[in-house]
């Protein structure tokens, strides 16, 4: 394996990682405080983490008219996304939620299929495709309850998917020309607006105890972190070759739903999770297993 591979590796597994802790501090903030002080709270936490991650990563924040233009919109559909995800916390549990996330990856998937369709082999698309598809299904194993799947659920899971999927193609879409650093400062700041905003019709009433306010700082930090090791990652990844590209685009995309069997861990230790979710964390690890299959079949 190969320094930059390596790289590419190491940067991945932080990011998972991230994910997970992030993930789960973030929902025991949101049950633990008023909505609009969460949102403030968390706001703060992205805007202080893409500042400490912006010299380790070597970030720039060039001042490009369309750059800048390209990340707002970028950053309002990001937290539109983020919004709906952290007010999805207040009415069911953790491990219900933040498993049906990894189905966006159909999604994700289809913007390559139709981008590049020409080029990906067949056999490297089935595999693709299997690997999205159990992803997808473990994620619905996760969010039931013995045999029967929670209907209400359906709303969150056509916002999840089609929100989802557009949000990670939005974090991949030619990250050279509009930088990790550029995306990241314009959606913290317009999440850290939205959190002003939003104390600000509340009354400015901020009630909240110093250790729950940590852990949300935390969980903001965090999930900027490790989105931008995921955007990093991709980085370091450059290849000409467009088939190898798409299988390894959805391959760092999968990768990092990993951290759905770690935050359903989690999920077990703060006493929120359902009895499926250990079926459901192997199936969605089979079919990152699976996309990593297809990466072999590149060439």
């Amino acid at each position: 394996m190969s320094i930059r591979s390596k790289h590419i590796v190491y940067f991945i597994v932080l990011s998972t990682l991230a994910y997970s802790i992030g993930g789960v501090l973030a929902y025991i903030g949101v049950i633990s405080m008023p909505f609009y002080s969460f949102i403030l709270l968390y706001g703060i936490g992205m805007l202080l983490g893409v500042f400490a991650m912006a010299v380790p990563l070597n970030m720039h924040f060039g001042w490009n008219r369309k750059r800048y233009a390209f990340a707002v919109a970028s950053g309002l559909v990001i937290t539109t996304y983020l919004y709906v995800l952290f007010f999805s916390y207040k009415y069911y549990k953790l491990a219900a939620i933040y498993p049906l996330l990894s189905i966006s990856v159909l999604v994700f998937f289809g913007f390559d299929v139709i981008l590049y369709n020409k080029r990906i082999p067949r056999a490297m698309g089935y595999f693709i495709l299997v690997g999205t598809l159990l992803v997808s299904f473990g994620s619905f194993v996760t969010g039931s309850t013995g045999f029967s799947f929670n209907i209400t659920l359906l709303p969150f899971i056509a916002v999840f998917a089609v929100g989802g999927g557009a949000v990670s193609y939005l974090y991949f879409y030619k990250i050279d020309r509009y930088s990790i650093g550029s995306k990241m400062l314009a959606f913290a700041i317009i999440f850290l607006m939205l959190g002003i905003l939003y104390t600000a019709a509340s009354g400015f009433r901020f009630d909240v105890s110093l250790y729950a306010s940590l852990i949300v700082l935390i969980a903001g930090f965090i999930n900027v972190c490790a989105l931008m090791f995921e955007l990093h990652a991709m980085k370091l990844y450059k290849s000409r070759n467009i088939a190898g590209g798409v299988a390894e685009r959805n391959f760092i995309n999968n990768f990092t739903y990993l951290d759905t069997v770690f935050v359903l861990i989690g999920s077990i230790i703060i006493g929120s999770f359902t009895y499926q979710e250990v079926l459901g964390g192997i199936i969605i690890f089979a079919g990152v297993l699976v996309i990593e299959r297809a990466r072999s079949l590149r060439r």
